[in-house]
């Protein structure tokens, strides 16, 4: 019975990327959106109505992380996306998210900032949400202990 009680705790979840511990000074309610921007199975049909099912192979995500204004780790990624802007090679790094109440862990490979955050002034330090692409991303079940 115990198994099935788990209690869900922000605090002890794992944000990680380019060997950067992001886990420190996460935004206050949504942290983490991970979305697939393709479809699983694609369907084809034609003029009869005939339709043909294909199993799509990309699996190309984008990545919303949510961090507190005034947490130390956007001075971190901030350098982090002035060093990806300026250099010629492709610059990626993979991004997990290790969550011990949560039987799914999420492993994004080949990451890379899309865009610099929006930033806003206001009476409350607020939030700042970092965009990511990544290549693939993998939920992996956790096995039982």
């Amino acid at each position: 019975m115990s198994d099935m009680m788990k209690t869900y705790m922000l605090a002890n979840c794992n944000f990680v990327w380019n060997s950067i511990d992001m886990s420190s000074g996460v935004g206050s309610d949504s942290v983490l959106t991970a979305t697939r921007t393709h479809e699983l199975i694609t369907t084809a049909g034609n003029a009869r109505g005939d339709n043909a099912n294909s199993k799509n192979i990309n699996k190309h995500a984008t990545i919303e992380f949510t961090l507190m204004k005034n947490s130390t780790v956007n001075k971190l990624l901030m350098a982090a996306y002035v060093a990806q802007e300026n250099i010629q090679e492709d610059y990626w790094s993979n991004f997990t998210v290790i969550d011990p109440s949560d039987p799914i862990q999420m492993t994004a490979i080949n990451c890379w900032f899309t865009k610099l955050p929006d930033i806003s002034k206001g009476n409350e330090a607020g939030e700042i949400t970092w965009m990511f692409g990544c290549h693939q991303l993998e939920l992996i079940p956790t096995p039982s202990v």
